[in-house]
């Protein structure tokens, strides 16, 4: 069974048009003069993207249980994972005031046509909304024997990842730098949870599995794994000018462990100097001197150390897993193709 319909492909094939049709139906239940902006959603949630958190859940499933019985509703609750990630990257690109999502034009940007800039926020905001509280039924309606568990780790990992969000814009319009715990924390909750820790976990509870040690392992698997993958991303949102990040998240104020560790390296008068220059409007000089001082104290180099050690940490948890052998080397190689595009 497990080896009929391991095939990525095939999966992400299944998974758009399944997401389509969750989509399609609450078009079809909602009043007329609103299925224009229901249909505008399903294009933006339709985008081509990497589809990690539904992949992760669905091959989670498989490697645990590969029952037959509940598999569509393994692929519509696949649907689910990515139809919620792409309503919280509309309120995230709301928030962020962004103009493009995937090389297009960001969702309240295609609304905002309509009307005003405050107009499409405002629509943005609330088909989000609507989305979100969807998905919920749509997962209530589900047959697995324990759907109240999987009602309540469901809701876990969002309400976990809110909790990360708030930390996230609380620390970047803030007057002071926090201690390195604040980005480990944000990074636990934003990446490790929501990415990693419970669409693996979801997997394990959709296949009626309880046992405490699995449920250690997938923990410290998550969490590890997640923070190597944010460490990554903040170390490129500062240095790898190539992808097209140019320095945003020093231009946004973002609390990340590249700043806040480099700011706990400098005597008092270079963190004044720090402070000021990080929490105020910059210019490309002021970027390079904060690029200048990460490189000088060596964190650009501890923050490539620690996201490899994570890396590592979560590979050897993952091995010990107990997954079915063709699922654990999917996931294998999954990750060390990542991995493996980031230069030591």
């Amino acid at each position: 069974m497990i080896q009929e319909i391991f095939n990525k492909s095939d999966f992400l094939k299944e998974l758009d048009i399944r997401i389509a049709k969750i989509i399609d139906n609450l078009k079809e239940d909602s009043p007329t003069n609103v299925k224009s902006e229901i249909g505008q959603f399903k294009e933006f949630a339709l985008r081509p993207g990497k589809r990690l958190r539904p992949l992760m859940f669905f091959y989670s499933y498989l490697g645990y249980s590969g029952d037959e019985k509940f598999l569509s509703d393994v692929y519509n609750l696949s649907a689910l994972l990515e139809i919620m990630h792409a309503f919280l990257l509309v309120h995230d690109d709301v928030m962020d005031n962004s103009d493009l999502r995937r090389g297009q034009p960001t969702l309240h940007k295609i609304y905002a046509k309509e009307r005003s800039q405050k107009y499409g926020e405002n629509v943005a905001i609330v088909i989000g909304d609507i989305i979100g509280f969807y998905s919920f039924k749509v997962l209530s309606q589900m047959s697995f024997p324990n759907i109240t568990e999987i009602i309540n780790t469901f809701s876990e990992c969002y309400i976990n990842t809110g909790i990360g969000q708030l930390l996230d814009v609380k620390y970047s319009e803030t007057q002071n730098i926090p201690d390195s715990s604040v980005p480990f924390e944000i990074s636990r909750l934003k990446t490790s949870h929501y990415t990693f820790y419970y669409p693996v976990l979801l997997g394990y509870k959709c296949a009626g599995l309880n046992n405490k040690e699995e449920l250690e392992r997938i923990k410290v698997f998550g969490e590890n794994i997640g923070i190597a993958f944010q460490f990554i991303d903040d170390y490129i949102g500062v240095f790898d000018t190539a992808l097209n990040k140019s320095m945003n998240d020093i231009v946004e104020k973002k609390m990340t462990f590249l700043i806040t560790e480099t700011y706990s390296k400098l005597c008092d008068k270079g963190k004044e100097n720090f402070r000021n220059l990080f929490l105020n409007d910059k210019r490309d000089k002021e970027i390079d001197y904060i690029k200048e001082k990460i490189i000088n104290v060596g964190i650009d180099k501890k923050i490539k150390e620690i996201a490899i050690e994570r890396y590592n940490l979560a590979i050897e948890n993952l091995k010990e897993m107990a997954l079915e052998e063709s699922v654990k080397d999917f996931l294998l190689e999954t990750l060390k193709d990542y991995f493996e595009k980031f230069s030591i």
